[in-house]
């Protein structure tokens, strides 16, 4: 683990940077954000305690799958952090992916 916390580890892991400041501000909760994607750390014996309990703090759930984060996100945001304003590629879901994953590879992850 880089970070102290497990929560601030997970959001580190999504930042292309190593500075954790900057990856909570980018990938933090924002009072201008309607959609929130909850991770919780748990024992396995735990999952349906746990779906119960988030249902009930946000009111519904949804499938989430590669299209529907996809379709969250803001493109033009997504590059800036990622720093892929100057790149030439098409901007399909694959091609992001791994442009991101990438990125993070590239910083130490």
């Amino acid at each position: 683990m880089s970070a102290k916390t497990i929560n601030a580890d997970i959001i580190l892991n999504l930042s292309p940077v190593n500075n954790i400041m900057d990856a909570f501000k980018n990938f933090g909760i924002r009072e201008d954000c309607n959609d929130v994607i909850v991770i919780r750390v748990i024992e396995l014996q735990d999952d349906e305690d746990v779906v119960d309990n988030v249902v009930k703090l946000v009111g519904t759930d949804s499938n989430l799958n590669d299209q529907v984060l996809f379709d969250l996100v803001d493109l033009k945001r997504f590059k800036k952090v990622y720093k892929l304003n100057d790149a030439k590629f098409t901007d399909t879901q694959q091609n992001l992916s791994n442009l991101a994953i990438g990125a993070c590879i590239l910083r130490g992850c």
